[in-house]
């Protein structure tokens, strides 16, 4: 017999748990699966702008992220051809309302962990590991998910389900949905490594600007781990990743510099979007919805306000302030946010840092410059953050977090 759920969300990464922690402080009942044996620990997102830390603020956890996070307040754009390095201070570029004027640095794992403890804290919550999701089927007004597990197969009848399980989603491909968009040729490398960069002058966040050896590097912590990510041609053999690491350190400290990889993993970077963020009782956020390349770190971003719209109009429905219906702009406006303010700023951060045409890269270099000299364009980047945030859900009588 079906166990029978109000809300189950499927994809326990740090948007699963950020969109679960906003309906249980709404008093829903929520339960949390995932295939995987635990929360996953690699090298994946590790910035958190200013727009995240006010919902981090909201939802109550900022202060265990304030502890262990790394505070970051500049960013360097470095040009190795000329041997140039922009600054670009966070207070400087802050808006006049905005609360935090940092980033914060710490891996996505400890985030999801973090939120993880708060919401175990919350009655009418469960999280479910080595839970996998096999098969969907609306009936009226329940959703009937067929899932595998330690035990054995179950079934789960929820009211409403929220796919969270990232860009090969098994919620998106169940409600037989394309992944509508493309994949960059080439493959991006993430490297924690724990290396002194800062005595090499490196920033606490850089951008390398360049056709060859482009990169983002940012430290992790508040000792030695820094976050190297580089791109490298996706048609080499991504069995010997491991071997070339070094050859692509060189492009980025002198050959004598001691450093010891602690964790790599190599990705395909897409630029995809869901053909609809709602499918009648089943819903979609994070990049099961959406993906687009990390460079400027918008594609979390994107993912933690599409959790805050969601959790919102979700709570509103459920509670009775207002209809189904509701629903419909939640995933027509994430939608469009992706489209139109997201993939387009990635494609764009991702084009200026391999730029080829040397041309081309001497007229960013001073846009970018005269930029970071004019303070109604030094907020550019914060503009950029707050429009990811959308349009306010239509809640009703319901408060927001």
């Amino acid at each position: 017999m079906a166990e029978k759920r109000d809300v189950v969300i499927v994809g326990a990464g740090p948007v699963g748990f950020m969109t679960a922690l906003g309906l249980a402080r709404q008093g829903i009942d929520v339960t949390l699966i995932d295939s995987e044996k635990d929360i996953v620990n690699s090298p994946r997102a590790a910035i958190y702008h200013p727009v995240t830390l006010e919902l981090l603020d909201r939802v109550g956890v900022i202060d265990d992220c304030m502890d262990i996070a790394f505070h970051c307040k500049r960013l360097g754009m470095r040009y190795p051809d000329t041997g140039e390095i922009i600054e670009f201070n966070y207070a400087r570029a802050a808006l006049p309302d905005q609360k935090y004027n940092f980033n914060l640095h710490f891996g996505q794992h400890e985030l999801a962990a973090i939120i993880g403890r708060h919401l175990a804290a919350l009655p009418n919550t469960r999280v479910h590991w080595e839970h996998r999701l096999e098969s969907l089927e609306q009936q009226g007004d329940r959703v009937l998910l067929g899932i595998e597990t330690p035990e054995g197969r179950k079934e789960i009848s929820a009211s409403w389900v929220i796919g969270t399980d990232g860009a090969r989603s098994t919620t998106r491909r169940l409600l037989g949905m394309e992944f509508e968009g493309f994949t960059w040729p080439d493959r991006f490398v993430a490297t924690n490594v724990e290396v002194d960069l800062t005595s090499l002058g490196y920033f606490d966040t850089n951008m390398v600007i360049d056709p060859v050896n482009w990169a983002v590097i940012a430290r992790l912590n508040r000792g030695h781990l820094w976050r190297l990510t580089y791109g490298e041609d996706g048609a080499l053999d991504e069995e010997t990743m491991w071997d070339r690491i070094p050859e692509h350190y060189r492009a980025f400290m002198p050959p004598e510099t001691e450093y010891r990889i602690d964790q790599a993993a190599p990705y395909r970077c897409h630029e995809r979007c869901a053909p609809s963020f709602r499918v009648d009782r089943v819903l979609m956020a994070g990049d099961a919805a959406h993906a687009c390349n990390p460079c400027g770190g918008l594609g979390l971003t994107t993912g933690f306000m599409d959790a805050n719209a969601l959790f919102q109009v979700l709570g509103a429905v459920i509670h009775g302030h207002v209809g189904e219906e509701a629903l419909d702009h939640y995933a027509a406006e994430r939608r469009r946010i992706f489209l139109e303010i997201t993939s387009p700023s990635a494609q764009h951060f991702k084009t200026q840092m391999s730029q080829k045409d040397p041309r081309k890269r001497a007229e960013q270099r001073e846009t970018a410059r005269k930029q970071m000299e004019n303070p109604s364009s030094a907020t550019m980047s914060a503009v950029i953050s707050r429009r990811i945030v959308g349009d306010p859900m239509p809640v009703g009588r319901a408060m927001a977090l």
